[in-house]
């Protein structure tokens, strides 16, 4: 997926009441991209009442989807490393119904179903990249590096940009 099509996708997903959960195991490499993203983009929006909607769900994202639920957001963003067929570092784009139930991600199964029984009308969007190495003690692959900084960049400019 090409970085004009990401954008638009996340332009037209990232309105009205949304909030953005990052998930991952940050001591196993490229696993812990979505905890990562989180991390950078909570720290790039700082000072804005954007930050307060940017959710680092670690390895236990189900914590937090209580607090999602009262806050009632009308859209997730879910950002997590995931397996595919593709490169390291690709973005796609899935819903969580595209998966099976639980999700087995690298740092293991999640379930949508407890979200969406909390929030039944949001709409939830998962941004998967591509891991590289998921093993314990890994650092960040070049290529997922190279997919932080301007995925960053480019979702702080769209939520914090008027429209």
């Amino acid at each position: 997926m090409d970085w004009g099509e990401i954008e638009r996708t996340l332009r037209d997903f990232l309105r009205g009441d949304w909030a953005i959960l990052g998930i991952g195991n940050r001591l196993r490499g490229d696993d812990g991209f979505g905890s990562f993203f989180a991390a950078e983009l909570k720290s790039a929006l700082a000072g804005t009442p954007y930050a307060e909607r940017i959710y680092d769900g670690g390895i236990a994202p189900e914590n937090y989807y209580g607090k999602l639920a009262r806050v009632g957001y009308d859209r997730i963003l879910i950002v997590d490393a995931v397996v595919f067929d593709g490169a390291p570092g690709e973005i796609r784009f899935f819903r969580p119904e595209d998966f099976g139930s639980p999700l087995v991600l690298s740092h293991g199964p999640t379930s949508f179903e407890f979200l969406r029984m909390l929030m039944p009308d949001a709409k939830v969007l998962v941004l998967a990249v591509r891991p590289k190495k998921i093993r314990i003690g890994d650092t960040l692959s070049s290529p997922l590096k190279e997919a932080l900084e301007p995925l960053t960049a480019l979702v702080k400019n769209l939520v914090s940009s008027p429209r």
